[in-house]
């Protein structure tokens, strides 16, 4: 096959401006006709090319190829692996351009695609951080974006293309007992579909509620369904009530006989991302357990007196701000390195800082997934003065006078206003009552 130009993200690039041009590996020049065309949907790329008219800045979801085969012209499309970020922009992507060239890599297994950090992920891309497989097992098993089925598709990835290694798994002994990744993924794959298979099934036995998350102004409100005898009848429901958009959905199974229970996260799409057992052994315990036991270090672009943010709940919008004082792993000597790595897990990959109350008062906590960190982003006014001038004490920027001053006056400030909404609605009820 020949090909005069390709489009992707907006651009149009001659094949005579092409300096790499392969799709799952291959040069695409080494494919037929019918051969590409069998690869429409997802496949691989790797695209470098010179620069002509504007660099490429966009986040491509579709890719064109002109070619031409026994003197018959085709455009061809191609629908590229796409996960969208809360920028807009294309998870899957990675871009490294200078003035003159561009390369661009758009993979579904690309790793730093499943990480809840839009920051963490570029920077650890910027860096080209490399993650162990257990470390990209992880990854991928706490992707908010992706759906069970797609996690599942990267642990295969990782069992057919990376080394084995050992990890922990909960035992009886004093010491965790360390087994095959390659061996545990398989098996957590198969309780998982296990699982799956269930929730779907309808029986006299079993019931369902439903927590629907909708998103509000100015944050997420639920509205809890159920009993439903069968999901059908819940989605019909839902229809009906058109409520808007909603962002996740809760569905608890609850066996009547046991009253154990599983609880499916579905997405937007209504496709299921996580899960969460009761009806298990002990053996499926061990398995499903792995990733708890997990600790690692992973690089982050955040410092000291950064205002940062994370989502306190998976799949919502809503976040909770603080001032980052540190991570975990910062001035940690190989002897607490070591106890980590034995001992540690999940639970203890935690940032440090100072958080607010809803009064605006200041105290120190810790959250306990520091890969879900970003920079906060959104406005700083009210009470949040408090944590800028904070950061700015923390960064050496201002004296700690300056710190206390502000505090109190944002405080009394902030005291102020809610006397006098309150005021406002006392003066109104005098009103009502003619006084």
């Amino acid at each position: 096959m020949e090909y005069e130009g390709i489009g992707i993200g907006g651009n149009i690039v001659d094949k005579k401006d092409v300096l790499l041009f392969e799709m799952n590996g291959i040069d695409v020049e080494n494919y037929s006709i019918s051969e590409i065309r069998k690869l429409w949907c997802e496949p691989n790329i790797k695209l470098k090319f010179k620069n002509n008219k504007k660099l490429y800045c966009e986040s491509a979801d579709m890719l064109f190829i002109f070619a031409h085969d026994d003197n018959k012209k085709y455009m061809l499309e191609f629908e590229l692996p796409y996960k969208k970020n809360r920028e807009g922009m294309n998870r899957c992507e990675v871009i490294q351009q200078d003035e003159s060239e561009t390369y661009i890599e758009i993979d579904k297994f690309n790793i730093y695609s499943y990480m809840n950090s839009n920051d963490i992920a570029k920077h650890c891309q910027k860096i080209e951080h490399k993650f162990s497989p257990a470390e990209c097992a992880y990854l991928a098993n706490a992707s908010e974006n992706h759906t069970i089925a797609e996690k599942h598709a990267m642990f295969n990835h990782i069992i057919e293309t990376m080394p084995d290694e050992q990890i922990k798994l909960h035992g009886s002994s004093k010491h965790y007992p360390e087994v095959s990744l390659h061996k545990t993924l398989k098996m957590y794959m198969e309780i998982e579909n296990k699982a799956l298979k269930s929730f779907y099934t309808a029986d006299d036995n079993h019931i369902y509620n439903c927590d629907v998350y909708y998103c509000g102004t100015p944050s997420l409100f639920s509205c809890e369904y159920g009993l439903y005898k069968n999901l059908s009848d819940f989605w019909d429901e839902l229809k009906k009530d058109n409520m808007g958009k909603f962002t996740k959905i809760r569905v608890t199974k609850i066996n009547l006989s046991t009253q154990k229970k599983s609880t499916f996260t579905l997405n937007n799409e209504k496709e299921p991302v996580f899960l969460e057992y009761e009806n298990l052994t002990d053996e499926e315990w061990d398995i499903v357990m792995m990733f708890d036991l997990m600790w690692f270090v992973c690089p982050t672009p955040f410092k000291k007196g950064d205002i940062v943010s994370f989502h306190p709940e998976t799949l919502v919008e809503d976040t909770e701000e603080f001032v980052l004082e540190s991570i975990c792993y910062e001035n940690m000597d190989e002897r607490h390195f070591k106890m980590r790595r034995e001992i540690g897990g999940s639970m203890d990959m935690t940032a440090d800082g100072y958080f607010q109350d809803d009064d605006g008062k200041i105290y120190m906590e810790c959250m306990h997934d520091y890969l879900s960190l970003e920079y906060y982003n959104g406005r700083i006014d009210g009470k949040l003065r408090i944590l800028k001038a904070l950061s700015k004490y923390l960064k050496v920027e201002i004296p700690l006078d300056l710190l206390l001053n502000a505090y109190d006056i944002v405080m009394k400030e902030e005291n102020l206003s809610k006397t006098k909404r309150y005021m406002n609605f006392l003066e109104q009820d005098l009103k009502d009552i003619g006084i």
